[in-house]
């Protein structure tokens, strides 16, 4: 309804906090279902970002798209990330669970991130470089018939995935495994005394949580078309954090509020203060 009556470049920043409304929303199931810690959770957005660049697009120049299994790859890769990070950091709560992912978020920043040029693979014989040229190119989805190259489909995709993540997270949270994030969440001392396996618990939601992050940075991406290495920066995770928060990180609707200020909010008070 509002993207009928909002100026083009309105609906641009409205699309760009929908897809952060979607990122938010795997901190809605880390953090306020399980009660885990993610500092960095752009950094996971970057990771899907970079697979589905190099590995999800067909076509070139104005005709490139996305594809479907190039989201499905990036939201593979980042669980698998996810995993990777949560193990070392299983045993770990509250302050030093988050410094550790901090650094996970640091790491891709100033590692993986900054790997602009070409490299050699050795194996392969051929070239290869992570982040090229510092900017990172994502098409916009083409979903069999249905393209969303136009800022008003794509804007009304992303706000269906939204509705249909958040409905699915509503009903992981009435169920079993639900219930026993919650437990855990509670007192992790009486869940493993009733007998639940926490780190097997920690390990599976880390890895739901970064495989949304990761598909949500990749339609991050999409959206704006091209994206450098500050569109990820650990203090955009931090600010996504908190708005989340505010807005209720144990609800959908507090990663809706999040995404939404976190895309149009700075710039509506800028706005507002000029006129």
């Amino acid at each position: 309804l509002l993207r009928n009556i909002m100026a083009s470049t309105a609906i641009n920043s409205l699309a760009f906090g929908m897809t952060a409304a979607v990122i938010a929303l795997s901190l809605v199931l880390l953090t306020g279902y399980a009660g885990e810690i993610n500092l960095a959770v752009l950094s996971f957005g970057a990771i899907g970002a970079i697979v589905v660049h190099h590995w999800g697009q067909s076509g070139s120049g104005p005709d490139a798209r996305s594809t479907l299994w190039g989201y499905v790859l990036a939201g593979v890769v980042c669980a698998l990330v996810g995993a990777l990070v949560a193990l070392p950091a299983l045993r770990l709560r509250g302050l030093y669970l988050a410094l550790a992912t901090m650094a996970f978020g640091v790491f891709v920043t100033n590692m993986v991130l900054r790997e602009i040029t070409e490299r050699k693979l050795p194996l392969l014989h051929t070239e290869f470089s992570i982040f090229p040229s510092g900017n990172l190119t994502v098409a916009r989805p083409k979903v069999g018939p249905v393209d969303l190259a136009s800022m008003p489909t794509f804007l009304m995709a992303v706000t269906c995935l939204f509705a249909v993540l958040g409905v699915g997270l509503i009903a992981l949270r009435h169920s079993g495994f639900g219930r026993r994030l919650t437990a855990m969440k509670d007192s992790p001392a009486a869940s493993a005394t009733l007998g639940q396996n926490l780190l097997t618990l920690k390990l599976a939601v880390f890895m739901a949580s970064a495989a949304i992050a990761g598909i949500g940075g990749a339609l991050m991406t999409a959206q704006l078309g091209s994206a450098n290495m500050d569109r990820y920066a650990i203090f955009l995770s931090l600010s996504l954090l908190m708005l989340t928060v505010v807005g209720g990180i144990g609800y959908v609707s507090g990663a809706l509020f999040g995404g939404l200020l976190f895309g149009v909010g700075f710039v509506a008070l800028q706005d507002t203060f000029d006129k």
